[in-house]
């Protein structure tokens, strides 16, 4: 029987660890303008790059830590389709409740990293089992419409595409100027958040593959 005493020890012991994990994931956040995760800025072989994965891991790793499970507060949030300019016809995003299947959302920053997209979807459409059994949306925030039309253009993107404010989805790391990509499960719940990289781009393909091998289990 574990005594009261050790209870306590053991609970102190976890609770100061996630504090520990959370000022870090803070630290983290603050800390993105650092060079280790400049995406924009070559990386060269040796203990540079190594650094940079080691970071590029860490980040990845606490981000899913404290963002999956994720309630999406559904009636709070009113996409737009991009055409819309003068956003005078709402969506709700309660919309994709109505579906049976689940729904995978790419949310890419205007202020992002444009080659972390482009890899996404070069990956992205080598999946044909995830692509036809999810739901694929693309969430934008292009304050100018003429710099979304040529996005569009030279991405030649396949998906549904809507505008939502920067900051409107309930996460911690949509305060952040990257993109990135998650899941809404049958429970209205965010799994599987992902942060790609185009300087690291064998795990925005293994991501895919991973979601794609649950869909044979």
């Amino acid at each position: 029987m574990i005594k009261r005493k050790d209870l306590f020890f053991v609970s102190t012991v976890v609770l100061s660890a996630m504090i520990i994990l959370l000022l870090f994931y803070q630290l983290l956040f603050k800390s993105s303008k650092e060079p280790e995760l400049n995406q924009n800025v070559p990386i060269s072989e040796g203990d540079g790059k190594l650094k940079f994965r080691n970071v590029y891991l860490e980040e990845s790793m606490l981000v899913g830590f404290f963002e999956n499970g994720t309630d999406i507060r559904l009636d709070a949030l009113r996409f737009f389709k991009a055409e819309d300019t003068n956003r005078l016809t709402p969506i709700k995003m309660s919309s994709l409740a109505l579906t049976k299947r689940k729904n995978l959302v790419i949310r890419f920053t205007e202020i992002g990293c444009n080659a972390c997209a482009d890899s996404t979807f070069r990956y992205l459409n080598r999946h044909r089992l995830l692509i036809e059994n999810y739901n694929i949306l693309v969430v934008v925030d292009f304050s100018n419409y003429d710099s979304y039309l040529k996005w569009r253009k030279v991405s030649e993107i396949p998906y549904p595409v809507v505008w939502l404010k920067k900051g409107d989805i309930p996460l911690k790391i949509e305060k952040n100027d990257k993109s990135f990509i998650f899941i809404i499960n049958d429970c209205l719940k965010v799994e599987k958040i992902f942060i790609p990289n185009s300087l690291m781009p064998e795990y925005i393909d293994e991501y895919f593959s991973a979601i794609e091998s649950a869909l044979l289990t």
